[in-house]
């Protein structure tokens, strides 16, 4: 029976529905902070500094910056922008639901390459003291999510859904082998 070495980590993560900032609305987001309140240009002016040429563009991305609560007024020389709106200056998203913390324990591969594919393995301890692997800070989103297509698909984001933190519990996690099928 093939035995594969890995390691177990548990992970904390939140995952939340969230929608794209779109590069017209963030450039009105980034217009409100460049242009005073009261003296701001037209949305024909503003479209032509930023060389859309097309007032439609604005006057969408605005209803959208406005429905999501991103500023403070309807008026676009009037608004500013709110919390929500600086923060997806900063995330590029908006987020439209709570966030929905979860936990799963991953099975890495202990080069840190790969996940180890399957969604049913035994575990056997490995005695060894385990330590903090050297490439254990680096793309561990993408560690993240590859585990969870491979392990535990329910626990991934859905459609509109985006892993917005994430935790890897390092000190509680340990050597072992992964085994394909049932040990007998």
């Amino acid at each position: 029976m093939p035995r594969v070495p890995c390691i177990e980590v548990s992970v904390s993560f939140s995952v939340a529905e969230c929608a794209r900032l779109t590069p017209v609305a963030w450039a009105m987001l980034r217009a409100l902070q460049t242009f005073p309140t009261g003296s701001r240009p037209a949305f024909t002016t503003l479209s032509q500094k930023l060389h859309i040429f097309e007032v439609s563009f604005l006057d969408s991305a605005w209803a959208v910056l406005c429905e999501h609560r991103a500023v403070t007024h309807h008026t676009f020389d009037m608004a500013e922008p709110t919390s929500v709106g600086l923060n997806a200056l900063k995330t590029n998203y908006f987020l439209l639901s709570p966030q929905d913390d979860r936990v799963a324990s991953i099975y890495l591969g202990r080069d840190g390459n790969r996940s180890v594919e399957s969604s049913e393995f035994d575990l056997e301890d490995d005695s060894r003291k385990f330590t903090i692997p050297a490439w254990a800070g680096s793309h561990q989103q993408e560690r993240l999510i590859d585990a969870l297509k491979h392990q535990s698909p329910d626990k991934l984001p859905s459609a509109g859904e985006k892993i917005l933190d994430w935790k890897f519990d390092w000190e509680n996690a340990r050597f072992a082998y992964a085994f394909w099928g049932k040990q007998t």
